[in-house]
């Protein structure tokens, strides 16, 4: 298992953005296109190269995209597993062997005013005896995005039923479910991981822009 993350700010120089933006199908031009905001732009911008360059260290040059029944996209004809996920200016990628999901969220958000009807009993009592509600309520959404998006589904269809603490506890590994979960932080973001394999990266691989740049060059 590998994690990357990117900056979307390290493609705002006008030759990396414009040496990212070639290195799009004409559909998937279109489709950034056809985003609203600059922001988003960027970030889905972000997300199909930071997309590329992980595949591109697994050997992988050519491939294309099919999308489940719940819009979580998938390589056709491969075996690798992989997921997406970003906010505000990061964009992470996660490539696996088996099923994987992962969840970014950045550190200033906090809880909403219900955050009650969309966690379990267990997340609750452990909330109210947090000294930290909204940083914990960040760290427990993100695990259970990440369960969700490893599964394939929509967290809405039934977030309180997705109990990530358990005795107390952050769940590392939930056995019912037969996976496991990492947690980690930078100093602007909460990150989670969930797979069915229990083989997680110490660190998270953060591309410079030199990076960026040297792998927008070379796959020209």
């Amino acid at each position: 298992m590998k994690i990357y993350q990117l900056y979307t700010t390290d493609l705002l120089q006008s030759n990396v953005y414009q040496r990212a933006w070639e290195r799009l199908s004409e559909t998937e031009q279109r489709r950034v296109s056809e985003i609203q905001t600059k922001k988003q732009r960027l970030l889905s911008l972000g997300a199909r190269i930071l997309l590329q360059y992980a595949l591109a260290k697994e050997n992988i040059l050519q491939y294309a995209l099919e999308i489940g029944t719940h819009g979580k996209p998938f390589l056709k004809n491969r075996t690798l597993e992989f997921n997406l996920s970003h906010s505000q200016t990061s964009v992470v990628c996660v490539i696996a062997e088996e099923a994987v999901g992962i969840d970014i969220e950045e550190k200033t958000r906090t809880a909403p005013k219900q955050y009650e009807k969309i966690i379990s009993k267990e997340e609750k009592q452990f909330l109210q005896e947090s000294d930290h509600l909204d940083m914990d309520f960040l760290r427990i959404w993100t695990m259970k995005e990440s369960f969700v998006k490893m599964q394939g589904e929509r967290i809405f269809e039934k977030p309180k039923d997705i109990a990530m603490v358990q005795d107390m506890h952050l769940r590392t590994v939930w056995e019912e479910q037969n996976c496991f979960l990492q947690r980690y932080e930078t100093t602007d973001y909460l990150i989670c991981v969930c797979a069915k394999q229990n083989q997680f990266p110490k660190t998270i691989t953060t591309l410079t822009q030199r990076d960026i740049t040297k792998f927008l060059q070379l796959y020209e």
